[in-house]
């Protein structure tokens, strides 16, 4: 059956890759929203290379770290750090998260509407505030990106929810926007790719 379902998504990306159509809200359709107990979800360092890491941020490779995030029991999210020593930001990172649908029987298109809603509203921070967002195309999946805590945000379709966090020095519009037209293909590509294992 979940094959059934991966097979499903990836014809809704290859249709969809041809005729350039947009889902509801702007979304481009990789695929439908599929129960996400049935859906695979594969390890957030498994898609994005040190190699890959290293060229983007221009970050010597045998000084990049990876550390997997570990949460027992949930099954809706993997995270994974890759983290490395710089002296002018302690704890100098970038946070790969690929997510589900947390709440699927309730509200099907939850992964869309929290990229709808970044934009639109933002996100509460705490403490810390709200945080803005802007949207940018990327070719034809759209994305939500953050300055005052620089992030990323985007979705395949209805099922998958991705997001990158930086924690780094003084980063302009101008660099996360650059490295948003790097990774975000690059990882889609791959975790498609991934799917198809």
């Amino acid at each position: 059956m979940r094959k059934f379902w991966i097979f499903a998504i990836l014809i809704g990306v290859h249709f969809n890759a041809h005729s350039q159509e947009y889902m509801k809200g702007n979304s481009f359709a990789f695929g439908w929203a599929v129960d996400p107990v049935l859906l695979p979800l594969p390890a957030p360092q498994d898609i994005i290379s040190v190699e890959s890491v290293s060229k983007v941020l221009n970050i010597v490779k045998e000084n990049i770290e990876i550390k997997p995030v570990k949460k027992p029991g949930d099954l809706k999210s993997k995270s994974c750090f890759y983290n490395w020593i710089d002296p002018s930001t302690p704890d100098a990172a970038m946070l790969f998260q690929i997510s589900t649908n947390p709440v699927y029987s309730e509200v099907y298109n939850y992964i869309s509407m929290t990229v709808q809603s970044k934009i639109e509203n933002g996100e509460n921070f705490g403490a810390g505030g709200n945080i803005n967002f802007k949207e940018e195309y990327i070719g034809k999946v759209r994305i939500a990106y953050s300055i005052q805590n620089p992030r990323i945000y985007w979705n395949i379709g209805d099922n998958y929810l991705m997001m990158l966090a930086f924690n780094m020095t003084n980063l302009s519009e101008e660099k996360i926007l650059e490295y948003a037209h790097r990774f975000v293909p690059e990882i889609n590509k791959n975790f498609l790719a991934k799917l198809l294992e």
